[in-house]
């Protein structure tokens, strides 16, 4: 018999006797909750008083033992990797929290970006925070779980693991999570959704469904996307990239919606415009400073510009960028484990960063040592590799929407999101080369001059 299936025996075992163990102080303590009076064959023997205190004890005694058996034994360190991440994800969200409120309040207001409120800003970062929470320590306990019973071998299980995981999140995220936050409307009818449809058969894109995000909530960002399996795609439009006009129509929709239905009395429901003070952002519009003076200008872009920007997108889908992507960061996820497969078990790893010596070294903590401290310098090099492979993608996608006739629209509509977004057009190439995954907008203006 192999180590591998021996220790796999015998951890088959040992779980056995954690349920069986689990199953017994169960009873037991069911026992002792069910005794609220004293059972008359005992009362030659204790007290009224004296039952009632041992009672207590032992309940609280056997809460205990749930304790030691669930955490203190077989469960140890998935627990405490649990516990980590539980304690990190709150104090890492303490420290982000005032930072995030000063950059959306004061920086993003300042520069007419945020439209969040305050109760809006608490309750979308809470939302996040225990989502984030519940997803992390369930992936956590899960792989903790893997390395100790996967045996010499576990890095492979471990990477098919995360890689469903993620497969998974790829369709749960924009379906079910994604709504939780924003709120996703269905394009109505209109010249922008004909010519869309158009450009998807153009390319035979298996488009489904066209969706308006309510974005304007948070900023007056702007952005365009496409998502989904196969033969199911969606295409998302940031209601900031629309048109005055279109998110008129959208205003309707949502109104005329909201006035058919009605509260439980009977009453018709009431539907009022959000007031909007002065300095604040709209849908639509927004105001940009340049210097002393205010310079009021419409946000989103025309029709043919929103095809345009699509058709870049559909460019990524067409050369098949995404799943290039996707690869080398599958190829990259195992370089890790398989890293960490051979490094997890030496003790050395672990005293070097002041943690002590033991039999069973807590998983959760090797990989986070060899992820962001031994592979330090392999992080950074592939930063850079991705964002030259990234870059040459944009010129790619660029270059498809060009061959489809959208030169043109596509450059005005790149300084439309350039203005719109506050880019600056100016970066130190080192610094760019390191953080920037797009070419700046100089650089992709003047690749598409070939093209005009």
């Amino acid at each position: 018999m192999s180590p591998t299936a021996i220790f796999r025996l015998i951890y088959s075992f040992y779980l056995a006797s954690f349920l069986w163990n689990f199953y017994l102080t169960l009873r037991q303590y069911n026992v002792y909750r069910k005794a609220e009076t004293r059972p008359e064959e005992v009362s030659g023997i204790i007290s009224k008083e004296d039952f009632e205190t041992a009672r207590n004890y032992n309940l609280d005694k056997m809460l205990f033992d749930f304790y030691e058996i669930a955490f203190g034994k077989t469960l140890t360190t998935i627990f405490q990797s649990v516990l980590f991440i539980l304690l990190s994800s709150i104090i890492e969200t303490m420290i982000e929290l005032p930072f995030s409120f000063y950059e959306t309040f004061y920086v993003g207001q300042k520069h007419g970006f945020n439209n969040e409120t305050v109760p809006f800003f608490f309750q979308d970062r809470a939302k996040k925070f225990f989502l984030n929470l519940l997803i992390s320590s369930t992936l956590v306990a899960a792989v903790v779980w893997i390395v100790h019973w996967g045996g010499q071998y576990f890095y492979i299980y471990v990477w098919a693991f995360v890689s469903a995981f993620i497969f998974l999140m790829m369709f749960i995220y924009p379906e079910f999570i994604a709504p939780l936050f924003d709120k996703y409307t269905p394009l109505p009818e209109s010249e922008l959704k004909t010519k869309i449809e158009a450009l998807a058969n153009q390319v035979e894109f298996p488009l489904k469904k066209i969706y308006v995000v309510e974005g304007f909530k948070r900023s007056s960002h702007s952005n365009a996307y496409f998502y989904g399996f196969l033969k199911n795609k969606r295409i998302v439009l940031y209601d900031t990239l629309l048109s005055e006009e279109m998110n008129e129509k959208l205003k309707q929709a949502d109104q005329k919606t909201e006035t058919e239905t009605t509260t439980e009395d009977g009453n018709d429901t009431k539907t009022t415009k959000p007031e909007t003070s002065e300095g604040e952002t709209t849908a639509g519009i927004d105001l940009a400073t340049n210097g002393d003076e205010q310079h009021k200008h419409s946000l989103g872009m025309t029709d043919d510009e929103i095809v345009a920007v699509l058709g870049h997108e559909l460019g990524h889908w067409s050369e098949y960028h995404s799943m290039w992507m996707l690869i080398a960061t599958e190829l990259n996820i195992f370089v890790l484990l398989f890293v960490f497969g051979f490094l997890h078990r030496q003790p050395n790893l672990y005293l070097a960063f002041g943690f002590p010596a033991s039999a069973q070294q807590p998983a959760l903590i090797g990989i986070l040592l060899v992820s962001q401290y031994v592979f330090a310098p392999y992080n950074e090099l592939m930063s850079v590799a991705m964002n030259f492979v990234t870059r040459r993608f944009e010129f790619g996608a660029d270059a498809f929407a060009a061959r489809l006739g959208f030169v043109s629209q596509l450059c005005t509509g790149l300084v439309k999101l350039s203005r719109d977004n506050l880019s600056l057009p100016i970066n130190d190439w080192l610094y760019s080369a390191c953080n920037h995954s797009h070419p700046q907008i100089l650089e992709r203006l003047e690749a598409l001059k070939k093209f005009k």
